[in-house]
């Protein structure tokens, strides 16, 4: 056997282990009684890494497998990304010239303090909302209406928490949703990919900011605690 069947065998057991895992989370936390479901993976160069591998097998999945969805989101619109611990955390911009409104669906795994910024431009003094999964040892998220490295934002001025054990989880992806609408609403959701599904937090970020953003763009952040890995879907409107 060559190297490069060895290196294909041991990329293919790790699509698996990906698979069998996630599919084991979503059925025991999303899916009502017991489902089967199956995917095919287009292949991908011999050089993609196992993250990118992995990514792709999560995001065929979940275009294939995950019911009732009003969206669907297929692996040719998804995108991975991973954030590495920092101190003071930094803002990745990812998603730019959102237009308002607009809703979009990701997946994430980390062990805590997963952070999407939300920005009127790509800097961090133009941030309007922070959304932070999983803070304080996992235990409580939150939004803010600015970047909190910045001097003049006070990291203490929290405008919405949300008390929740294990919102976030290092060992599996977790799937949540994050809508802007036209009035300036932020809302944030979680577990089944739907703007039906649960509503975690909402905040009138133009009740507070005195105006509705028209085009957004969209990063995210790892605090100093732990690394996190994100697999982003084509927003919906």
């Amino acid at each position: 056997m060559s190297r490069v069947d060895v290196d294909i065998l041991a990329r293919c057991a790790v699509i698996l282990w990906l698979l069998v895992q996630y599919s084991v989370g979503l059925s025991s936390a999303m899916l009502p009684g017991v489902r089967t479901c199956s995917v095919r993976v287009q292949a991908l160069s011999p050089t993609a890494t196992t993250d990118q591998l992995g990514a792709q097998v999560i995001a065929a999945f979940i275009a294939t497998c995950r019911w009732n969805m009003k969206c669907r989101f297929g692996d040719k619109t998804s995108c991975f990304f991973k954030t590495r611990p920092s101190v003071p955390y930094t803002n990745a911009p990812i998603l730019s010239q959102l237009a308002t409104p607009f809703y979009f669906h990701f997946i994430v795994r980390a062990a805590q303090n997963a952070i999407i910024a939300l920005g009127e431009g790509s800097t961090d003094e133009s941030i309007f909302a922070v959304i932070v999964l999983g803070s304080r040892l996992n235990t409580l998220s939150l939004i803010r209406d600015c970047w909190t490295v910045l001097p003049t934002c006070d990291w203490r001025q929290v405008q919405v928490e949300h008390y929740e054990n294990d919102m976030v989880s290092a060992k599996e992806y977790r799937g949540f949703w994050v809508q802007y609408d036209g009035a300036g609403v932020v809302r944030v959701g979680g577990e089944d990919g739907t703007k039906d599904g649960r509503v975690l937090m909402e905040w009138n970020a133009r009740s507070f900011h005195g105006r509705v953003v028209q085009t957004v763009h969209v990063g995210i952040s790892a605090w100093k605690y732990s690394e996190a890995d994100w697999v982003f879907y084509q927003s919906c409107d």
